[in-house]
């Protein structure tokens, strides 16, 4: 146990290094939060000139909690780093587990998409004129880690299944987060899908979060069911990573073929 939290702690440090490299301060703030506030506020306000009283305010949650999702599904993209650098196979053949090396080192991802989601909910409303009060932002920041705590497990089993074809990474993190954007009930209702599409979306990572953060953050109450609901998809999908994740390192280990991919 002391030896996985230290392998987790060593990994998410390195990986905030890497994160320096990719942006600034000025380049993270101007490049990358001013887009997804302008995303943002462009669906918010969309939803204001369709005409629906509420379908403001569930396009600007839905959209914020779609933004983050960006940053949490690039841990499809940097799992296949692992190999093209060549520190895959050290990975594999070491003692440790390198599922824990893989979850440490997206971890900053994952802080990255539950920052930029809690700060546009607390810009945008501004702008664009919605009654959204900070304080059932802030107190829905929790709830949005939660969602995003599935997410990224949802997204580290996808990454999972690109380490033995590395070029198929960009596919399978732009497929995996368009299924989510538009079965979750993100910016689509689920009631507009058939019943078995709904059924679908149950099991998936975001549809029950999306849900209590809307309800905290627009109505200022607290929908148990569907919070114990994402618990129970967020721990299911945590299960079925570090499976995919052992399977592959089974896999690799006994071939011996993972080498520098593309």
């Amino acid at each position: 146990m002391l030896s996985s939290t230290r392998t987790l702690r060593w990994s998410a440090l390195a990986a905030l290094q890497d994160f320096r490299v990719v942006y600034t301060i000025p380049t993270w703030t101007l490049g990358w939060l001013l887009r997804c506030i302008c995303q943002v506020a462009v669906f918010a306000l969309l939803g204001r000139y369709v005409g629906a009283a509420d379908l403001e305010a569930f396009l600007l949650v839905g959209t914020a909690v779609l933004v983050g999702l960006a940053s949490v599904s690039i841990v499809v993209q940097a799992a296949a780093w692992e190999r093209r650098t060549g520190t895959l196979p050290l990975l594999v053949a070491s003692p440790g587990s390198p599922f824990v090396v893989f979850v440490g080192r997206g971890t900053v991802w994952l802080l990255d998409g539950l920052l930029v989601s809690t700060l546009v909910l607390l810009i945008v409303p501004s702008l664009v004129g919605q009654a959204i009060d900070p304080l059932r932002v802030l107190c829905a920041v929790p709830l949005l880690g939660l969602t995003y705590l599935g997410a990224f497990f949802f997204a580290q089993t996808a990454a999972a299944l690109t380490l033995d074809a590395p070029g198929a990474r960009n596919l399978v993190s732009n497929l995996s987060a368009a299924l989510v954007a538009l079965l979750c009930g993100i910016q689509v209702p689920l009631e507009a899908w058939p019943s078995w599409v709904g059924a679908i979306a149950m099991v998936l990572p975001v549809t029950h979060g999306v849900v209590v953060v809307r309800s905290v953050v627009v109505d200022g109450s607290l929908d148990v069911g569907a919070l114990l609901a994402q618990v129970a998809v967020t721990v299911a999908w945590a299960v079925v990573a570090a499976v995919t994740f052992g399977q592959f390192l089974r896999r690799a280990r006994r071939s011996g073929r993972i080498e520098f991919g593309e």
